[in-house]
This record gives C-alpha cells, sequence and structure tokens, in this order.
C-alpha cells in the first residue's frame, strides 16, 4: 500500500469514514450540494451518531472544502477533484480562521501576491498571528487546502478570495514553503486532526485561484462579477452557511443520542417505590420527568426549526445557478447564524443533564456522554462562537426592521398583548386544550418563554410584570400552544424594540460601539435568542 494510499485508509477516528463513504457508495458525494442538498445534512446527523471525530472531518472534506471547490471552482478545478473528494484519495481542508483574526476574518493578514515574472501567485504569512488555526483534517490527513488570502496585484488590495493549493506531497511530505503543525491534545474530538498551516513565500499556478467570481488573466489584469471587496468575501466564505446547519444536524444527534441513553436508563433502572422495594423504573419520578422531557420537546421543536432552516437553505444556496433575491438571501443568512447556537447549546444541555439524570452509568466512558459532552462544546464554537453568531443576528435583525414583513410580526405582537395581560392568564387556562401540568407543554414554556438569556428583559419586561411572572409561570404549562406562541411573538417584539431604540439613541450620540459591545450585551444576545426561538 503506497503512503498515498494509506492516508485514505486512516482517515479518521473510530469507524473509518473511508469505509463508510466509499467510492460508488451513493451515501454522500460533494455534487449533493447541487442535486440533493438535504441528504448532505442527513449524512451529517447520521455520521454523528457513530463516531463525532469522523462526522467533523467529514463536514470538512464534503462541506467546507468540497462545498467551496464546487460553488467557487470552475471545470479547470472540478474535472481534476472532485472525484477524489468523493472517494477520499483528495483529502482537503479549509484554512480562513488566523490565529489573531478568528471573529475579523476580513482582515487577515495571509496574502497571494501576483507574480508578473512567473505568472504565478506567491501566498505568504508574514506574522504569527497569520497563521492558519485550528484548520481540520490539516495536522495529518489533507493533501489539499483551499487557502484564503488577500489578493494583491500590482499593489492594489482586491479583497479576500480562495486558493486551491496542494500542501502535502504524495509521500505525504509538507510541500516546500508550508509549515503544518498539530494543535495538541483536546478535551474532545482527538480523533480530528486540527492543525496550524503557515505559508511562507509559497509559489502556486495561476489555476490554482478559485474563480467562478473573480478572475486574474495571464496578463495580470482582474475582473470581478463582485465589483466590492466585501461581498467578494462574503462569497468566498459563503460555505460558512451550510456549515453551520451541518454543525446544528450533528448536535441534534448529540442531543438525541443522549436523550435515548437516559430514557432508556430510567425506564428500566429500578429504584425504590411506595411498598419500600426497588420495583419502579426512575422514570415514572417527577425528579426524572423534570429534568428529561422537557429536553425532548425542546429537541424535537428544534428539529422542526432545523428541517425549515434546511429547506429556505437549500431553495437560497446559488449552487443551481439561479440569482437569489437579496432579501431572501439575508433572510437565510439570519436563519442559519441562529439555529447552530441554538441546536448546540440544547446538546450541551442534554449530555450533561443526561449524564447527571444516569448517575455513575453516565460516568462510564462506554456510555458516551463524556464523548458528547466534548462534542457539544466543540459545536458551540465550530463555524462560528455562538455569541458571536447571536451578535450578527441581533445586528442584521436591526437593518431588517423597516421590511413591511419585519413591521407586520411586530403589529401582530402588539395585537395580541391585551388578551396576553397577566389577570386574563387563568381564562386563557380555561379555555385551553391542554391540561394543567402539562409537561411538554412546560418544556416548552421552559425552553422558550420563561427560561434563558432573555428572562430578565422579555416577559417579565413589561408584558406580565414582575410579579405576574412568579404567579404566571404555575399557569403557563396549562396554555394552549397557540397562546404560547403569541407570547414568544411578543418577547421578541418587544426587546427588538428596545434594542433598536437603545442603540438608536447610541449612534446618535456617536457611542455605537460601546453601546452594543460593552453596555448593552444582555439585550443584544436576548433580541437574537427571541428571533431564533420565535423562529422554531
Amino acid at each position: 500500500m503506497s503512503e498515498r494510499q494509506h492516508s485514505r485508509h486512516d482517515f479518521g477516528d473510530g469507524p473509518l469514514l473511508c469505509h463508510v463513504c466509499p467510492a460508488g457508495s451513493g451515501f454522500v458525494s460533494v455534487t449533493d450540494f447541487r442535486l440533493s442538498p438535504l441528504k448532505i445534512f442527513a449524512a451529517h446527523e447520521c455520521a454523528a451518531m457513530v463516531d463525532p471525530s469522523m462526522a467533523t472531518k467529514m463536514t470538512v472534506q464534503f462541506n467546507l472544502f468540497g462545498g467551496t471547490v464546487l460553488k467557487l471552482g470552475t471545470a479547470r478545478h472540478h474535472e481534476g477533484l472532485l472525484r477524489g473528494i468523493d472517494n477520499m484519495d483528495d483529502i482537503g481542508c479549509f484554512a480562513l480562521t488566523e490565529l489573531g483574526f478568528g471573529n475579523n476574518a476580513v482582515e487577515m493578514q495571509t496574502t497571494a501576491t501576483w507574480n508578473p515574472n512567473t505568472h504565478q501567485f506567491v501566498i505568504n504569512s508574514p506574522t504569527t498571528l497569520s497563521q492558519k488555526y485550528w484548520i481540520t483534517n490539516s495536522a495529518v490527513h489533507a493533501q489539499w487546502s483551499v487557502v484564503f488570502a488577500q489578493l494583491l496585484i500590482g499593489g492594489a488590495n482586491q479583497g479576500i478570495h480562495g486558493f486551491l493549493v496542494r500542501i502535502r506531497n504524495d509521500d505525504m511530505s509538507p510541500c516546500d514553503g508550508v509549515t503544518i503543525e498539530d494543535m495538541g491534545h483536546k478535551m474532545g474530538c482527538n480523533g480530528v486532526d486540527n492543525g496550524k498551516l503557515s505559508f511562507h513565500n509559497y509559489s502556486v499556478p495561476r489555476e490554482c485561484l478559485l474563480n467562478a467570481f473573480s478572475d486574474v488573466q495571464q496578463d495580470g489584469s482582474f475582473s470581478s462579477s463582485m465589483p466590492k471587496p466585501r461581498d467578494r468575501f462574503l462569497k468566498v466564505a459563503d460555505q460558512l452557511l451550510s456549515g453551520r446547519i451541518c454543525i446544528a444536524s450533528m448536535m441534534q444527534s448529540v442531543s438525541k443520542m443522549s436523550l435515548t441513553i437516559a430514557l432508556r436508563y430510567a425506564a428500566s433502572r429500578l429504584a425504590v417505590g411506595p411498598t419500600g422495594h426497588s420495583d419502579t423504573p426512575i422514570l415514572d419520578y417527577q425528579l426524572q420527568q423534570r429534568a428529561l422531557l422537557p429536553l425532548l420537546a425542546r429537541t424535537v421543536s428544534l428539529q422542526i426549526g432545523l428541517n425549515y432552516v434546511k429547506d429556505r437553505w437549500a431553495a437560497a444556496s446559488g449552487f443551481d445557478g439561479r440569482p437569489v433575491d437579496p432579501k431572501i438571501g439575508l433572510e437565510v443568512v439570519v436563519l442559519c447564524c441562529a439555529i447552530k447556537p441554538l441546536c448546540a447549546w440544547n446538546a450541551e444541555d442534554c449530555a450533561t443533564t443526561s449524564r447527571e439524570r444516569c448517575g455513575g452509568q453516565g460516568y462510564l466512558s462506554v456510555n458516551r456522554f463524556g464523548e458528547l459532552i466534548g462534542f457539544a462544546h466543540a459545536g458551540m464554537t465550530a463555524e462560528g462562537d455562538n455569541r458571536v453568531l447571536m451578535q450578527k443576528v441581533a445586528k442584521e435583525l436591526l437593518g431588517m426592521l423597516s421590511w413591511p414583513a419585519i413591521q407586520a410580526r411586530l403589529a401582530a405582537a402588539d395585537a395580541a398583548v391585551p388578551a396576553l395581560a397577566a389577570g386574563n392568564l387563568a381564562a386563557l387556562v380555561a379555555g385551553s386544550s391542554l391540561p394543567a401540568g402539562n409537561a411538554i407543554a412546560a418544556g416548552a414554556v421552559g425552553g422558550v418563554g420563561l427560561g434563558g438569556v432573555g428572562s430578565s428583559v422579555g416577559l417579565s419586561g413589561g408584558l406580565l410584570g414582575t410579579a405576574g411572572v412568579a404567579a404566571a409561570a404555575g399557569q403557563l404549562s396549562g396554555l394552549s400552544l397557540e397562546v404560547l406562541r403569541k407570547l414568544i411573538q411578543v418577547r421578541e417584539a418587544r426587546q427588538l424594540r428596545q434594542l433598536s431604540t437603545v442603540m438608536r439613541q447610541a449612534s446618535a450620540a456617536g457611542g455605537f460601539f460601546d453601546a452594543w459591545m460593552k453596555q448593552n450585551s444582555d439585550l443584544v444576545q436576548a433580541t437574537a435568542q427571541a428571533y431564533a426561538e420565535r423562529e422554531v
């Protein structure tokens, strides 16, 4: 077996990815982004149930690396590589994040300078902070990388572009001019070879530029279908959106596995009953039910919401070549940024609570909770830190506030306020078709009504009043889903208007940045979470 073949057959932790996705198996293909995008997301959820490390490597191979080559590349890239991506003969990575610019990638320092004498690009990492950081697949297995760099031509910066770069030779040694280091041991997912990449005046052919939207001719002339550098960056980083759906899908697997393990254990584990004998499943105890059933309800709700986001993304992905309405495109961006944090936070909650509710058995590695908790924490950071993504959600919502559809939603929320006043809750419960104390309804309320970061500035911020919240908490579990939906709509409307007012005043006073980043972080997060949970 050659060293190249050995790399392919040693790809991943546990069940090997190349065995799960053999060539021609039909399990998953990078071309599914064009032909069957929902299949890509389903494959991620299935793979995560088998092995989180394998699923992580798969999402980089097929989504971040493969999807970027498919979308930003042209025939000269596709003909030589797409089949190799599918059958693991060509393993790749996605080199966007830099040590010094994790959440400000547009300011990255890696450069790709056009050399008019050789008609090549010279890729360089000028500082320690410019090294590509946390690059999955790079430390051991990747032969290729999509490298993002500032494109410099004749002293002019044309913005960030993607380059298809060979980083290892056939014998798997790093190419001259490329330095590759392992990130080190992690708290979880150690089957993933996260690495650091640096480039030292590394020359690559002109054809390495992924040129679906921008190109450089032999004479060094630059052309682009997108005149603004900012738009070019958003386009080249586009695969992060589907990546967030992939992460959310994998996080749903964490939640489902955790709850399945905990509920099955609770149904079979016998403990003391009314007679004093160990003859009662612990699932009969209210303690166990109150811990697990609300999480089950929330996980089901998140799956419905995630399926909706998948459909919206698939219709606006751009892989079919059809133009996308800018407003629809922005809505999809916001949805993708909102669903990933909700699913990742829920996964961590499900895994941690399930571990606790399984007692000592849950602490055994064989029952997987340690692995699942580590994976959930990876999901909270991968493809965008959850809290930073929520900042983006809130920021975009402020810009969308004048849209007729948003205004109509706010008006509908205003119209619902009188019927939802605290004094009317008893009548609403009386007219509800759900019995008071319903555990599933209680789970929905605990997850999206009174719980979470939004509670202090949401329902308690005037709709029910501080005293009203305490009085209503015992009643809310009996409300119909329609009433709960209206409560969630009103919470979103009030927080969005409050944030808009605060930021408008801060902007007029010249203090927008401080107001956003240093003074109103809770309100920013609460507004984004209210929107995300209303969408779900």
